[in-house]
């Protein structure tokens, strides 16, 4: 139902949105926030009541962000800001280090990671890395990259990001 509400407030022309419809945009997200994490809660809970997670790698994150009014965007419309990169990535699992890791990962580091879990080596073509090693510097990145659709893309280091849009042709 919320995000039928948020659907219904950006169906307007952003160009028309005030701030009371960014104030209630961003409500209603806080809503969606807080009923994800409730059902997260419930989800370990249960797990850890049934022993699951005594040898399990769960893995929680999104595929993007939401703007709410940053940079003139509403939802998510194909723009390549933080707001939309930026995404929660959660590991738990037996033998995982606990504590917020700060260093830049990418969703491609997901795959390996599995495999590293379970003993298996990642194909050396693979360009993600396991998100267990223990060597802080073994794992951060030196740049990670965005895309959307054909034409958008981005680049981000520890301090510069670089957003670019290639010619279409029209």
């Amino acid at each position: 139902p919320t995000t039928g509400a948020l659907l219904s407030v950006s169906a307007k022309a952003e160009a028309t949105l005030t701030a009371e419809d960014f104030r209630k945009i961003g409500l209603l997200y806080d809503g969606e926030i807080r009923y994800t994490d409730e059902t997260l809660r419930s989800f370990f809970a249960r797990l850890r009541e049934t022993g699951f997670l005594d040898n399990a790698l769960v893995i929680v994150t999104s595929d993007h962000g939401e703007e709410l009014g940053d940079h003139g965007g509403v939802l998510h419309g194909g723009l390549l800001y933080e707001e939309l990169l930026k995404v929660p990535l959660i590991l738990h699992g037996r033998g995982v280090r606990s504590g917020v890791d700060r260093r830049m990962v990418s969703t491609i580091d997901i795959a390996p990671t599995i495999l590293d879990y379970v003993g298996i080596p990642a194909p050396e073509t693979w360009q993600g890395r396991s998100l267990l090693a223990t060597d802080d510097g073994a794992l951060d990145s030196d740049a990670v990259f965005a895309q959307f659709g054909p034409r958008r893309y981005a680049i981000r280091t520890q301090d510069w990001k670089l957003i670019t849009t290639t010619a279409t042709g029209d």
